[in-house]
């Protein structure tokens, strides 16, 4: 019975926390939008030294009991407080990062900074990223792994002209602006460069295949050839240009079964069966290397 009540206290769910009340000996109070957050100076300064400072040193809301924080969205600062109160585990959003970025980096929380960089380490490139609004974050913030993740997204996943046309592009720094164009213009090169290996790559690889559908022809024609009631002329005129369609007419000539020399008397079968694929193959090669 005790170890049944052991796992039910276990098991039961950490509770939320909400800031709206005073809780725990909370001695200070955030304003933001109207709403209320009560929080612990000693906490907060733990994580901050913007926060410690404010609290210790002469500023003016050093004896205040409310603070007032203009400008801040009350939903990121609840945010960014679950993030440092235990036992919270909030994780970072496509929809709340940017906030969280910018609260971060005000208050000097670097762990929760590093959090940032990390989470958009792991989505970059992603639907919904937006490489150059993000550089413009790094650049303004002086982050320097995510400005240069930032510029190697937008070499490999953006023209010269999408970066042109972005609405932010006046405010990418004059040094990353040049190392993007500098690598978008490589990586354009180092893309025609190997598209044309790769074309002619494939030439060689269909000339290839299709010499040996040539000769399997050739030698299929070998094969049925004797039993041919011409002399060959024909047959040979055909399989000079095309060994394909010249065992194609000495199929038509005489397609029937018959006594395969050297198989000690094994009846062949007719191979009009053969021939179909051979054509399949061969254009099959043709139209697809064509393309």
């Amino acid at each position: 019975m005790a170890s049944a009540s052991k796992r039910k206290r276990t098991d039961k769910k950490a509770t939320v926390l909400d800031f709206s009340k005073p809780w725990k000996s909370s001695d200070i109070v955030f304003l933001v939008e109207n709403k209320r957050f009560h929080v612990h100076r000693n906490v907060l300064a733990l994580w901050s030294p913007v926060f410690e400072a404010m609290f210790t040193s002469n500023f003016s809301e050093k004896k205040k009991g409310e603070i007032r924080l203009p400008g801040k969205k009350a939903s990121s600062f609840k945010t960014l407080l679950l993030m440092i109160y235990p036992p919270s585990k909030q994780e970072i959003t496509l929809h709340t990062w940017k906030d969280i970025l910018e609260l971060a980096h005000e208050y000097q929380i670097d762990s929760i900074l590093r959090k940032c960089e990390d989470f958009i380490d792991d989505m970059m490139p992603c639907e919904g990223m937006d490489v150059v609004s993000t550089l413009i974050l790094a650049q303004k913030y002086n982050l320097e792994f995510l400005k240069n993740k930032c510029i190697s997204c937008a070499i490999n996943y953006l023209s010269f002209k999408e970066l042109k046309e972005h609405e932010l592009f006046d405010e990418i720094e004059p040094g990353n602006y040049n190392e993007m164009l500098e690598g978008i213009i490589f990586a354009k090169e180092v893309k025609q460069r190997r598209a044309k290996e790769r074309a002619e790559a494939i030439k060689v690889f269909q000339k290839r295949g299709l010499k040996k559908v040539d000769d399997i022809a050739k030698l299929l024609l070998k094969h049925v050839a004797y039993k041919s009631c011409m002399e060959g002329r024909d047959v040979n005129a055909v399989a000079k240009d095309d060994a394909v369609e010249g065992f194609a007419l000495t199929l038509k000539l005489n397609g029937t079964p018959h006594n395969c020399p050297g198989m000690d008397n094994i009846v062949c079968p007719d191979m009009s069966d053969v021939l179909q694929l051979l054509r399949q193959l061969k254009g099959l090669l043709t139209s697809v290397f064509n393309k």
